[in-house]
């Protein structure tokens, strides 16, 4: 059976996150979302996957590739103003002339394929949905021949694809939509406090519910509390201080006397010395409050900044520099 992954959707409430990437590609636990959802097929013994993609689709094949390293095969179909997601998907309902399983990205479940599959494989409904709790798990088979709505909004909302439709419910698994930054920084920390059994999270488990990446340095004076995880290539000072629930992306750096509490640091982010983060996603200069939904740009390099846009040794050269200026102007005589 193939699959067909939707990469396709806007991402409008996950914004200011998805202004430049698909939100198919935001991490849980420094791996995207669109990964946890191939890996879960690549379990289930599925081998190749439709992937259709709208916005960033160069990123998403990048991060991607050809599916070798999953055991898989991917192909790519593109839409665009005059080729929506609803019309591809139409289209792809007819030629492939097959059942097949339909796939939304935009949420993170337990690994449930393997187990939907089984079920359902007795089923002749033109549509068999898996839900968890009543809720729609965004994966579905889809029988060959079956009545479709071309042009229905829910195809890519994922509440149903054909006109009949028999739902099975997995009360056991976890589910969650990730359609809010709020949303996404529960999932990072549900993810590493291991509330989503059978996800399989990058890294080394060094201890109980504390994972690292390769190549990072993290002190273990700056370890405070638990769960916590460190991507691949962060470097922590050994006076900060990263405290329970807190996931810091690959390629990240957390300087002196840095406080993090329940945050979640994007990748290739630089965190100056003595800023406290809590309840809160970082993404570069972007500072979100997930309490609220409101977001700050930080324009001060010493505080928040990206590490994409200088080289990392720049990044913390001008940040101590700025920071000893505000401290030399701070204690100097009036």
């Amino acid at each position: 059976m193939k699959a067909v992954v939707l990469a396709c959707g806007d991402g409008t409430g996950l914004r200011p996150l998805t202004e430049f990437t698909n939100a198919s590609l935001l991490p849980v636990a420094d791996k995207p979302l669109l990964v946890h959802a191939l890996e879960a097929l690549a379990l289930a013994n599925l081998k190749h996957a439709l992937v259709i993609v709208s916005s960033f689709a160069d990123d998403v094949k990048r991060a991607l590739g050809d599916g070798t390293q999953l055991g898989m095969r991917f192909e790519y179909l593109l839409t665009g103003p005059d080729n929506s997601p609803h019309d591809v998907l139409a289209r792809l309902h007819e030629e492939l002339n097959d059942d097949y399983l339909l796939v939304r990205t935009q949420m993170l479940r337990t690994p449930m394929v393997a187990q939907f599959l089984t079920r359902t494989a007795s089923y002749h409904s033109d549509e068999v949905m898996a839900t968890v709790g009543g809720v729609s798990a965004g994966i579905s088979v889809v029988r060959r021949g079956a009545r479709v709505r071309s042009r229905s909004s829910q195809v890519i909302d994922g509440d149903q694809w054909c006109e009949s439709t028999r739902r099975v419910d997995f009360g056991e698994e976890r589910l969650l939509l990730i359609n809010s930054p709020a949303a996404l920084h529960r999932a990072n920390l549900d993810a590493i406090a291991g509330r989503f059994p059978g996800l399989i999270l990058p890294g080394r488990e060094l201890r109980a519910r504390l994972r690292v990446g390769r190549k990072s340095r993290l002190p273990t004076a700056a370890i405070k509390g638990m769960p916590l995880f460190v991507g691949s290539r962060c470097r922590v000072a050994g006076n900060a201080e990263l405290m329970s629930e807190t996931v810091v992306s690959s390629d990240s750096v957390i300087d002196r006397r840095a406080t993090l509490r329940r945050a979640l640091v994007m990748p290739r982010t630089y965190i100056g010395p003595l800023l406290e983060v809590s309840n809160a996603i970082v993404a570069g200069d972007l500072l979100i409050d997930v309490d609220t939904g409101t977001h700050t740009k930080v324009t001060e390099s010493f505080m928040l900044s990206s590490i994409d846009s200088r080289p990392l040794v720049a990044v913390i050269r001008d940040a101590a520099a700025r920071l000893g200026a505000m401290l030399r102007v701070a204690f100097s005589p009036r």
